[in-house]
């Protein structure tokens, strides 16, 4: 698959999903820490979710930025286990503060798919994965097909 039909693929995926599991470092023991998100997947691959700074999740990414991050499509296995589809991002998840210009169109992206996203980021922080990676892999299919992306202009 060619690089935009990889990406085309994953945001349908991910638009097919209100979210995905989130995973990051915790940020007392070090350990792997896993949790569901409400989730947006925007078309240039950047990941976006809400929430609290009081969550753990959100504790975590501020003490340290790289996470992963699914979506799939596990409802199918129920009917067809060949269309399991899955994308995961790898990347450094980042707050983007009010006030910018980005921030109210980000919100919006968030708030057209999901206005509990919406709220659960009104109520908290936005934040953004800036991707390094993403991987789709699609039901039976034995290739991964991986977008590799540049380091974010500082």
């Amino acid at each position: 698959m060619e690089r935009h039909e990889i990406l085309h693929y994953a945001v349908r995926l991910a638009a097919s999903q209100p979210g995905g599991t989130l995973a990051t470092t915790h940020d007392t023991t070090g350990a792997p820490y896993i949790t569901y998100v409400l989730a947006h997947l925007c078309a240039d691959g950047r990941l976006l979710f809400g929430g609290g700074l009081a969550r753990q999740h959100s504790k975590n990414i501020l003490a340290s930025p790289p996470v992963s991050f699914l979506f799939d499509s596990r409802s199918a296995v129920a009917s067809d286990w060949t269309a399991f589809d899955r994308v995961s991002i790898e990347g450094d998840a980042l707050v983007v503060p009010p006030g910018p210009p980005d921030y109210e169109r980000l919100l919006a992206q968030i708030a057209a798919k999901s206005p509990m996203a919406a709220y659960f980021t009104r109520h908290g922080a936005l934040f953004s994965v800036e991707p390094r990676r993403l991987t789709l892999s699609r039901g039976l299919d034995p290739n991964r097909h991986i977008i590799e992306f540049p380091p974010p202009v500082p």
